[in-house]
């Protein structure tokens, strides 16, 4: 399966708690995404990542979904994605 996409639109602060919101490029109708992230890229086992969503769906109708984290820690320097469809 090729790589998914993705693109970080904009971060934004309001009420001192930090939110993250990205689009997924090529996402397929009615498929399934398991978002996961890190602060540290030396974790290469991915069952140690947090899993933000298991199974987040698609968005109808077109090719561009959009995933928002809310609630970042705000001494959050960088943070790294994993996005991996959900079956098939």
């Amino acid at each position: 399966m090729p790589p998914l996409h993705f693109l970080i639109s904009k971060t934004l602060q309001r009420s001192q708690r930090d939110f993250l919101v990205f689009a997924l490029r090529q996402s397929v109708e009615g498929a399934e995404y398991s978002i996961l992230t890190s602060t540290d890229l030396s974790q290469g086992d991915l069952n140690q990542w947090t899993v933000l969503d298991a199974n987040f769906p698609a968005a109808a109708g077109g090719n561009i979904t959009t995933f928002t984290e809310t609630d970042l820690p705000l001494d959050t320097s960088k943070r790294f994605y994993v996005i991996q469809r959900v079956g098939r």
